[in-house]
């Protein structure tokens, strides 16, 4: 059962989770598939002020929110704990934010 795997507070969003497939696997799984995708963007990301170098794209705009939303919510988690600790990852949001939404 999903609520027994990843609980979520409505039933709708449970039911859209089962169908993409995020939505079976156990909480410990969907936290360790989050860090390891966390970890390839850094990896991306590397030293660049973009994903792409040093030009913004329309991926970076994508990044940057979803990063923002991992990192700024208010809750411990393992995926936020492990961007967070990626110093570039943080720049990136910062800067992103700095040079478009100052």
């Amino acid at each position: 059962m999903i609520r027994d795997r990843a609980p979520v507070p409505m039933h709708g969003v449970r039911r859209q989770l089962a169908a993409q497939g995020i939505g079976w696997h156990w909480r410990e799984a969907i936290h360790a598939i989050g860090q390891k995708d966390i970890g390839a963007i850094a990896d991306v990301l590397g030293h660049n002020p973009f994903l792409m170098g040093e030009t913004a794209t329309g991926i970076d705009a994508v990044t940057c929110g979803v990063l923002a939303n991992i990192v700024n919510v208010p809750v411990a988690r393992p995926v936020k704990d492990a961007a967070v600790q990626r110093r570039n990852l943080v720049d990136f949001i910062e800067g992103v934010r700095g040079r478009y939404f100052a």
